[in-house]
């Protein structure tokens, strides 16, 4: 006699009566939020937050045609990842629901690379054709899975080179939490009529990433506890989106280094690529300090892209509803709790004076797209815009910016009175259309300081008797510190 379980015995009572059941559409529960994702949980397929025999019985009616499923439950409910939702989808689910599984083939959540996360936008992303969108959409799951193999983004016939690279690099842009794969990346023309993408680690002659795929999980939570530790840290709910992006800058700016060595040697150090080497190994290049940025961003609500120039990366960032651009790197200059803010929410007139721009998307030709991907580089931005505003400029904020020497002359001095008397041992000051090249020009600026008169109006214990000056090359002002 065969012996049925009593598991399996309901399940097949509940296929055999799945004709005759009326479907009844269920209430859509908010979307579950979490940090790093904006997602649903696989086999919830009524989004009720919960994962139990109601979403296998909606699984099953689907199955029979009863049904019919969106795109998006046709993702959630395939929880095996075979490519079609069926009675083995509704069977895992059921096993889910008793725990007699702690986890689908598929994983744990479901995120939709189109919908906004914690309410911000993928600004590459907005950038794209559909075709280019199609292979984000298959990009950003294949590589959000962490498995090594190269994978297909469609058919060569319909998905040209320019869209494969596009589209590939966009997810990369707009996804700092894939920590594991660099910007960079190796694709081949096609494969049996499609178009192949792979990360491709040329120093290990193998496909690959930046982090051993068996242990990504391991570094999400660690990097997930970090950035909560920060916010901690740093945040407060009653601060304004100006305070949070000043607060989660200057985070980075005093608890992480630029690492030179990688950027000599990539290969030994590709690690540094990433948000996560910024955030919890405190060393990074340009990409990794940028990514960073743009992921504490994203956790505080707040819009935030990537723009490239030859050799480097920095941000654009949106506050109250107006851009700016915020270079993070060069904000660091070995002074203790001194962030230099010539290029933190700058006009692009500013930043665009300190370094050359890589062009916009929409202002290449097609010829142009063709040559970048023949010579296998990345130098195009998705369409930065134009960044105007000043509200948010850390000078103007701070009443030390200067549209003329005069005024310079006029206030500089009881400027820095009044910031040793509050304790401060250094003055950062931006002149209007100034671009500082050399130590002389500088230099020049400082020596119309009345130190003498300073220091008679400080009382002794805020006396100081060393100054010392700082500058980045056409940087638009400069910082002075005492001791």
């Amino acid at each position: 006699m065969i012996k049925i379980s009593k598991f399996l015995l309901a399940f097949i009572l509940i296929f055999s009566m799945l004709t005759y059941l009326p479907y009844v559409p269920q209430p859509v529960a908010d979307t579950v939020i979490c940090y790093g994702s904006y997602g649903q949980l696989y086999g919830d397929v009524n989004s009720s937050s919960t994962i139990d025999a109601a979403d296998a019985l909606l699984i099953l009616q689907n199955a029979v045609g009863k049904v019919p499923f969106d795109s998006t439950q046709v993702i959630l409910g395939d929880v095996n990842k075979s490519g079609t939702v069926d009675a083995t989808d509704a069977l895992l689910v059921l096993q889910r629901a008793v725990e007699k599984i702690t986890i689908f083939p598929a994983g744990d959540e479901y995120i939709d690379p189109n919908e906004s996360q914690n309410g911000i936008e993928y600004l590459a992303y907005k950038e794209l054709t559909e075709t280019q969108k199609s292979v984000y959409d298959i990009a950003y799951e294949k590589i959000k899975e962490g498995t090594t193999e190269s994978f297909s983004v469609g058919s060569a016939r319909t998905v040209s080179l320019v869209d494969m690279m596009i589209g590939v690099r966009a997810v990369l842009c707009d996804h700092p939490e894939l920590f594991w794969a660099m910007t960079n990346f190796a694709y081949s023309t096609a494969n049996y009529g499609n178009r192949i993408v792979r990360f491709y680690d040329s120093n290990a002659g193998a496909t690959t990433y930046i982090y051993d795929t068996n242990t990504i999980a391991e570094r999400q939570k660690i990097l997930d506890a970090k950035v909560e530790s920060i916010f901690a840290e740093v945040i407060t709910p009653s601060m304004s989106e100006t305070e949070k992006a000043l607060a989660l800058h200057n985070w980075i700016v005093e608890n992480t280094t630029y690492n030179y060595a990688a950027s000599e040697n990539e290969s030994a150090h590709r690690e540094s690529w990433s948000a996560y080497s910024a955030l919890i190994d405190g060393t990074a290049i340009c990409e990794g300090l940028s990514k960073a940025y743009q992921l504490l961003l994203y956790r505080a609500g707040i819009n935030c892209g990537l723009v490239t120039g030859p050799g480097h990366m920095w941000n654009y960032v949106n506050l109250d509803g107006k851009w700016y651009q915020t270079d993070i790197t060069w904000a660091d200059i070995d002074v203790p709790n001194s962030p230099l803010y010539l290029f933190y929410n700058q006009t692009t007139e500013i930043i665009s004076n300190s370094r050359p721009v890589d062009r916009n998307l929409n202002d290449l030709s097609a010829e142009e797209l063709e040559t970048i991907v023949n010579s296998r580089t990345i130098s195009f931005n998705y369409n930065v815009p134009v960044c105007t505003a000043t509200d948010a400029n850390w000078y103007i904020e701070n009443g030390l910016y200067f549209e003329t020497d005069a005024e310079y002359l006029d206030e500089i001095n009881e400027k820095i009175i009044d910031l040793a008397l509050e304790g401060k041992k250094s003055v950062q000051v931006m002149i209007k259309d100034k671009y500082f090249t050399v130590d002389n020009e500088v230099d020049s600026y400082i020596s119309k300081i009345d130190w003498n008169g300073i220091l008679w109006n400080l009382p002794s214990d805020k006396q100081f008797r060393t100054i010392s000056r700082y500058y980045k090359k056409y940087g638009c002002g400069f910082i002075v510190t005492w001791s």
